[in-house]
């Protein structure tokens, strides 16, 4: 009883780690957007989707080293902190990004306003 007593709290204690270390951040549909990472050496960037998580790409020193979804338009890039740099961002870049497996940055992505609006 006492042993699952302890794993239940190391669990719920582990639990509670992951989700306070998310970063909520937004931007603007058609602009570029940094995601902090806060690793150093390497990273695997992770996006959660409905199905999962789908792996974006890894990078070694800041440099790309793979990439594990076809990315013609070069939206996705690397800082030399690891951070993830995602071009022109659309609303469907919306949701959760993981750093190593580890929840990283919880990201909103707001329509452009309508053309001729202006924002400052």
């Amino acid at each position: 009883m006492k042993l699952l007593l302890l794993m239940s709290l190391l669990i719920y204690s582990s639990t509670q780690t992951a989700q306070t270390g998310i970063f909520s951040q937004s931007g603007t549909e058609g602009r570029d957007v940094i995601l902090a990472c806060g690793n150093e050496g390497n990273v695997v960037w992770t996006k959660g989707t409905d199905r999962g998580r789908s792996d974006i790409l890894t990078a070694e020193d800041g440099e790309i080293t793979q990439r594990h979804r076809p990315d013609p338009e070069n939206r996705y890039s690397v800082l030399t902190d690891l951070s993830l740099v995602i071009r022109s961002v659309s609303l469907s870049d919306s949701g959760i990004y993981y750093c190593n497996a580890a929840p990283a940055v919880n990201l909103t992505v707001n329509p452009a306003p309508p053309a001729g609006e202006s924002h400052l």
